[in-house]
């Protein structure tokens, strides 16, 4: 899915109406400040994340990436944001969601579904970046189930990104169960009065 992004170039201190500040940068780009269309960055956001492709109009006709994005802490809605100019044809390191879908057997056996890693780091060309990587947890069919890095099939020209293919993504682990039946510990209350007597005459004597 293709998302749009209109921009506008910006002054220091500048406001416009409609308009939410951010920055263009890039291995290749000057830092430049512009505007971004607040609804139309919503949406893109929304769909794009901070892996996939967005198209700018307007005073720029770069292709980026969305990073860093600024919230408002009472609204929760964006306020600022890096926009990260993409090289065509580069590949660079992108933090790729995880999505887990379906249901584990083993939790029918008495297991706890424990998930490690909620995105993968990969060296991609951003135009080849999935905007996620879905993990079937059906997989997991009993009490010794993990899913790792290298059951991953990686998306056309990836390569992992200080990850070892062994590293688990999600596992499986026993319930603890407590055994209702022990036991328990009785109180020696006679000991306990003692105690008491003991420590208030150690009082009194001092």
């Amino acid at each position: 899915m293709t998302f749009n992004l209109t921009v506008k170039n910006r002054n220091k201190g500048e406001k416009v109406e409609g308009m939410m500040p951010a920055v263009m940068y890039g291995t290749n780009s000057k830092s430049t400040p512009v505007f971004v269309d607040k609804i139309e960055f919503r949406k893109a956001y929304k769909g794009a994340g901070e892996s996939g492709v967005v198209n700018l109009t307007g005073d720029s006709k770069e292709s980026i990436l969305i990073h860093d994005v600024q919230v408002d802490p009472v609204t929760s809605m964006p306020i600022h944001a890096d926009l990260y100019v993409i090289q065509k044809g580069a590949k660079m390191h992108i933090n790729i969601p995880l999505r887990f879908v379906g249901e584990a057997p083993a939790v029918k056996l008495g297991g706890n579904v424990v998930k490690v890693l909620q995105e993968l780091s990969l060296e991609i060309d951003p135009s080849n970046a999935p905007h996620d990587i879905e993990i079937d947890l059906a997989k997991l069919d009993n009490l010794q189930s993990n899913i790792t890095v290298g059951d991953i099939v990686l998306p056309t020209g990836a390569s992992l990104y200080h990850v070892s293919p062994s590293d688990i993504i999600v596992s499986i682990v026993a319930q603890s169960t407590e055994d209702l039946n022990a036991e328990v510990a009785k109180i020696d209350m006679d000991a306990v009065v003692r105690d008491e007597k003991t420590k208030k005459e150690e009082v009194v004597e001092a």
